[in-house]
């Protein structure tokens, strides 16, 4: 998929063919800058003073004014989980994606900051927190199961077990070995 933006204070989501997929409405100043996150689930759009987050669908999630003049051009990090923005005045700016929120049967799974997870259910009426030492880099609730990805490990829950004190842990880095 492809983002573009221009002169006519639009940002556009194409798909591999060059269909429209996406038009946002017009907005008051120029779209500067667009980029994806390395996942290719969201993008950051950004203009003069304003700082929007969007999905692959062009919904927009999220909407941020600093004082920073055009934000010229925006990069992510490695793992997509802060966008930083250069602006016209100087000032760069940094954006981090919380409040995320995962929905599978009865549970719901929200990344209330960037290393902590809260979780419901709404049948068995329970609560917990969830907290990690790294940051969140991405989670995953389905078929019972939820996968919370940081910067080093991988936890591993069962949901249908309730048990949130043992997860299966394992270390990225010992992936990495195995797998060259």
């Amino acid at each position: 998929m492809i983002v573009s933006c221009g002169e006519d204070c639009k940002y556009r989501v194409w798909d591999q063919y060059g269909r429209q997929l996406y038009s946002s409405l017009p907005y008051d100043h120029v779209i500067t800058s667009v980029k994806w996150s390395p996942n290719g689930d969201i993008f950051a759009v950004g203009a003069f003073e304003m700082l929007r987050l969007c999905d692959k669908t062009g919904w927009s999630h999220s909407f941020d004014k600093p004082v920073s003049g055009s934000l010229l051009a925006l990069s992510w990090s490695a793992d997509g989980t802060i966008c930083a923005g250069a602006g016209g005045n100087g000032q760069v700016v940094f954006g981090y994606c919380v409040d995320r929120k995962l929905e599978w049967s009865n549970m719901e799974v929200c990344l209330d900051e960037d290393n902590k997870i809260a979780i419901s259910d709404s049948v068995h009426e329970m609560s917990e927190e969830l907290d990690f030492r790294e940051r969140v880099v991405n989670m995953s609730l389905m078929f019972g199961f939820l996968v919370v990805c940081t910067t080093t490990q991988t936890y591993i829950y069962n949901v249908t077990s309730q048990n949130w004190t043992s997860p299966f842990v394992f270390d990225i880095r010992d992936i990495v070995y195995t797998i060259v």
